[in-house]
């Protein structure tokens, strides 16, 4: 496993990428199940993030709310309220 460091937050907190053993990003996969929101700061990406990796984000995002995958499809309310939708 591999942590990949994209900056800091608003709060200072560390934004970063976990890549497993296997190659794959898990902050992606989270996503894409429906199990993680995509930071924003009013809307914006944050700082260190790149637009195409931001884009993508955002497509996973959409396509598991979409999907009713993960979270999405047990409490879609409390997922609005998380992922500021």
């Amino acid at each position: 496993m591999k942590i990949v460091s994209r900056g800091r937050g608003y709060y200072k907190r560390l934004l970063a990428y976990v890549i497993l053993p296997d190659g794959s990003n898990l902050n992606y996969r989270m996503v894409q199940d429906g199990y993680a929101c995509v930071y924003t700061w009013h809307g914006k990406r944050p700082e260190g993030v790149g637009v195409l990796e931001f884009v993508k984000l955002k497509a996973f995002l959409l396509q598991a709310k979409k999907e009713k995958r993960g979270l999405w499809g047990v409490d879609p309310d409390l997922m609005r309220c998380l992922c500021h939708f």
